[in-house]
């Protein structure tokens, strides 16, 4: 890919400053592109399951009751507000291994400041206990340049498809990220 991955004001190291930094032409030669398909680190377990399900205060049998559970939905399913951690490589591993980067700053465009602006996620299978979810990313729009109160930049659109172990898709997750360079304090 063209462009820098230096970003303007970030620390170096920081996620921002790894952001590959071009033109909206150059962003637009991505649209289409998937990335690797990457597999979580861990599967879903029971003690997630229920660990989550009672943070949240959430009694529903599916997540507690085997017998009930396995009569409705073949076992234990993982709730769906779990989606996003199941499919997580670890953020950290000895010696600085880089595990999973967003596929939001692999895009060449102007400004490397983001802010999530909408998502939305499809659901067609249960996660069962012991599922291994894959996942992988396709940039699939980069808007026309746009001006917001927060700045200037695109709003990129990243479909995730999220698999089990057995290939079936599980989840599609549609999100919309403005990336974007800030205004100057006191252009807004």
């Amino acid at each position: 890919m063209t462009g820098t991955s230096q970003a303007k004001g970030q620390p170096d190291g920081g996620a921002l400053s790894k952001a590959v930094i071009g033109t909206y032409e150059e962003g637009l030669k991505i649209v289409g592109r998937k990335s690797d398909v990457h597999t979580a680190d861990f599967s879903a377990t029971e003690a997630i399951t229920q660990f989550f399900a009672g943070s949240i205060e959430d009694a529903n049998p599916s997540y507690w009751d085997a017998g009930y559970a396995e009569a409705q939905w073949g076992g234990i399913v993982a709730p769906m507000g779990l989606l996003a951690t199941l499919s997580k490589a670890l953020p950290w591993r000895p010696g600085g291994v880089e595990t999973r980067r967003n596929i939001v700053f692999s895009v060449p465009l102007p400004g490397a400041t983001v802010i999530n602006a909408s998502a939305e996620t499809e659901f067609f299978r249960p996660i069962l206990l012991g599922d291994r979810i894959s996942s992988y990313d396709e940039v699939s729009g980069i808007s026309l340049e746009k001006t917001t109160r927060l700045g200037t930049g695109h709003f990129v659109t990243v479909v995730t498809t999220y698999l089990n172990q057995n290939g079936e898709i599980v989840a599609r997750n549609t999100n919309n990220v403005f990336r974007f360079i800030p205004h100057e304090k006191g252009d807004a």
